[in-house]
């Protein structure tokens, strides 16, 4: 076996972080700064051995002599309000941040803060003065032996993902590293990105593939075992590093040749297309979305994406959506061979008899879906006696609601039974309507539900505008403290 050459030969620690910021071209504030009053403080910071202070403000990293002139210029705006403002006023867009590197023993901190407040003072001559409080947002933790990147939330340790926010989750295009050899490939990826977009890989995989000497196709058939029987389709050169993990994703759901025309479709248009802002931000989703388009564009219906929202009866969307996961659940290929939406509707209607045939065969008739917990609270309040909306609890109730409305809702049993949805019914002016319902879950728990789908009879979509209004509004108030309640047992 041909032996690696280490690029990084210096031993990844401590001394070369300190070696590195201590002869580093980078803008770092001097140690004078870390005394300022308008700049984040920790109480130990003045403390410090090895702290080192930057500031950005969205665009670029700031000189001393750009930070000074950016504050002055804040201050005194801030000031000609003062008498107005009372002692303090709260900032919603801080107009620069900072980022703050500990150089640790065994990793390095990384932790973002904000101008949260600008709070005001009168000293005995009645001269005003100003300053700045500060919030800190996001902390990522950089250790040296594994080379994780991991972001810390109220203890919880997760690793930081390609797309969201870089290292120290500054979104910056550069990294305060720059120019060290261990973050070239965290650079290119940074400068390669055209917007931010989620992927699962990290950028631990990114510093271990320079550590390993590995490009970007050898670092993509590491982590993706379809990556090697892709060299005469895809041209990684040509692409970032998340649009070739799209691509190579994209490769284990579409038939051979309909996959050669996605790649030249997605070279040309589909790297550029603005996904809608309320779809979940999850690789899933995106990939998911990038697929629709294809189909979309294939029969000649891309138009929608001109907007940031759905066409309230496109029904083309959502058979484009519902054909794509049909194919996933019964692990068909997708093929593409088709030009016009009522061919594509023969294909969905198609491949959605079997499922629904296979389902009536399986599924036993009086079996109930178990609840998941985070669907608990919107269950509960679905069943309260004032409320039009119906929960549909068990599988022969999806296929019963399919047949009578002619859409595919028989097909999401499987999706129910893994708690990706629930689904609910409801009417409204005497209009029946089918509900995709899912729940969003954070770090921090349940934070809400998202309407995925609403569907009048033969996927025709929302009739009146106002209908969809008064359905999200219900799934907005609902009470998301209620927890899970044990069951009585009787006494002997």
């Amino acid at each position: 076996m041909e032996k690696i050459v280490i690029k990084n030969k210096e031993n990844i620690n401590q001394t070369l972080f300190v070696d590195f910021f201590k002869n580093s071209k980078n803008d770092i504030l001097p140690e004078i700064d870390l005394k300022s009053d308008n700049i984040p403080k920790k109480n130990f910071i003045n403390e410090m051995n090895y702290a080192y202070l930057f500031a950005f403000d969205g665009n670029s990293y700031l000189s001393v002599e750009q930070l000074r002139k950016l504050q002055e210029k804040v201050l005194g705006n801030f000031k000609e309000i003062y008498p107005f403002a009372g002692s303090s006023i709260e900032i919603s867009n801080s107009p620069y941040n900072f980022l703050l590197v500990e150089v640790k023993e065994e990793c390095l901190i990384l932790s973002k803060f904000t101008i949260n407040l600008v709070a005001f003072s009168e000293d005995e001559d009645g001269e005003v003065k100003s300053y700045f409080l500060f919030e800190e947002k996001d902390k990522h933790i950089l250790f040296y032996e594994s080379l994780d990147v991991m972001f810390v939330k109220d203890k919880h340790y997760k690793p930081v993902r390609l797309g969201f926010g870089g290292i120290g989750a500054t979104e910056m295009k550069e990294t305060v590293f720059k120019g060290m050899p261990l973050f070239y490939q965290v650079e290119d990826f940074e400068r390669d990105k055209v917007r931010d977009w989620p992927t699962t890989l990290t950028y631990g995989d990114l510093l271990r593939a320079q550590r390993d000497s590995l490009n970007r196709k050898e670092l993509l058939q590491k982590h993706l075992k379809k990556a090697s029987d892709l060299d005469g389709v895809i041209n990684f050169n040509k692409f970032t590093v998340t649009e070739v993990y799209t691509l190579v994703k994209a490769a284990t759901e579409f038939e051979e040749k309909t996959f050669i025309n996605f790649v030249k479709w997605f070279r040309e248009k589909g790297r550029y297309i603005k996904i809608f802002s309320y779809i979940p931000y999850k690789f899933k989703n995106y990939r998911s979305e990038i697929m629709i388009a294809f189909v979309l564009d294939s029969i000649g219906e891309s138009g929608i994406y001109e907007d940031d929202d759905i066409a309230l009866d496109d029904t083309s969307y959502y058979l484009a959506r519902d054909y794509i996961r049909m194919c996933r659940m019964r692990r068909r290929k997708v093929k593409i061979d088709f030009s016009s939406s009522r061919k594509l509707e023969e294909k969905h209607d198609k491949l959605f008899a079997s499922i629904e045939n296979k389902n009536l065969k399986e599924r036993h008739g009086n079996s109930k879906f178990e609840i998941y917990d985070e669907y608990r609270p919107l269950i509960e309040a679905v069943n309260k006696h004032s409320n039009p909306l119906k929960y549909l609890k068990r599988p022969v109730d999806l296929i019963v609601e399919g047949n009578k409305m002619g859409h595919c809702v028989g097909s999401y049993i499987g999706a129910v039974e893994m708690g990706e949805c629930v689904i609910l019914t409801v009417d409204l002016d005497d209009i029946h309507y089918t509900l995709e319902v899912s729940a969003v879950v954070k770090d921090d728990g349940l934070v809400g539900y998202h309407l995925c789908q609403m569907q009048s009879k033969y996927n025709g979509g929302v009739k009146n505008p106002e209908h969809r209004n008064q359905v999200i509004t219900f799934l907005n108030n609902i009470d998301l403290s209620i927890k899970k309640r044990k069951r009585k047992t009787k006494k002997k």
